[in-house]
């Protein structure tokens, strides 16, 4: 088995969008989407608990995930902001790192701390998922030679990435789901793994809860403009409900 040396020179960035706000592609299960932040959350802290490393959250809301620094995220198209992601994270001095979002489920801390022992060995390291696209890539600093050009949010990122490091030795880590929408969503319950049972049982119950406080908050509002009603002297017609 490999074996490396861990220092702190090592960063996971987690490039995330607040996908509350604004993205074309985000799913309408908010519960699913808050899940996953939790999810990526204890995955980076049982990686912390293993090696020596940093938690980056390049994001355009500093707030979304608990970490040890923030990068906002800069530049007008996704491969503006992916490449200015990386060159920020050298910059900062971390030789090797580890780029990755909170939109794969299925991603283990094995996978991260197999990506960096051959990062340290001077490979690359890439994440396919099955659409195509990738979950996760690892690179050393010295191997972010050019901005990386891939044609983002299709089928073909995975070979694009491929062809840019066709110089480089390249590990393909396990091929796994990458969630775009609600549909990629489905898709993955449907395979019936562990993980998606358990995380559909998850979607499941916090959206009970939600909809429970949702109807409890709208008895208590009803509750309240009935007793306004019934208290105030101007005439009910006048009275608006908030």
């Amino acid at each position: 088995m490999l074996t490396a040396t861990y220092r702190t020179n090592r960063a996971i960035v987690l490039f995330i969008k607040n996908e509350k706000i604004r993205n074309p592609k985000i799913f309408s299960s908010r519960v699913a989407y808050d899940l996953f932040n939790t999810k990526i959350e204890k995955l980076v802290a049982q990686v912390k608990d293993k090696i020596d490393v940093d938690i980056i959250l390049c994001s355009d809301d500093p707030s979304l995930i608990k970490s040890n620094k923030f990068i906002r995220q800069t530049g007008k198209s996704f491969d503006e902001k992916f490449n200015n992601a990386i060159d920020k994270t050298f910059q900062l001095g971390y030789d090797e790192i580890i780029i990755t979002g909170n939109d794969s489920p299925d991603l283990t801390s094995q996978h991260i701390i197999e990506s960096f022992v051959n990062i340290s060995n001077e490979k690359i390291v890439v994440g396919p998922s099955y659409d195509g696209g990738i979950y996760l890539l690892g690179l050393a600093k010295k191997s972010f030679e050019s901005k990386i050009k891939a044609r983002w949010n299709t089928s073909h990122v995975k070979n694009d990435i491929l062809n840019v490091f066709r110089d480089k030795e390249v590990l393909l880590l396990d091929h796994l789901y990458d969630i775009d929408n609600e549909k990629d969503l489905i898709s993955w319950f449907s395979t019936k793994s562990k993980s998606a049972i358990l995380f559909q049982k998850l979607v499941k119950a916090e959206t009970a809860v939600k909809q429970k406080d949702r109807l409890t908050h709208h008895t208590n509002s009803t509750e309240q403009n009935i007793f306004r009603i019934h208290t105030q002297k101007a005439p009910p017609h006048i009275i608006s409900f908030v």
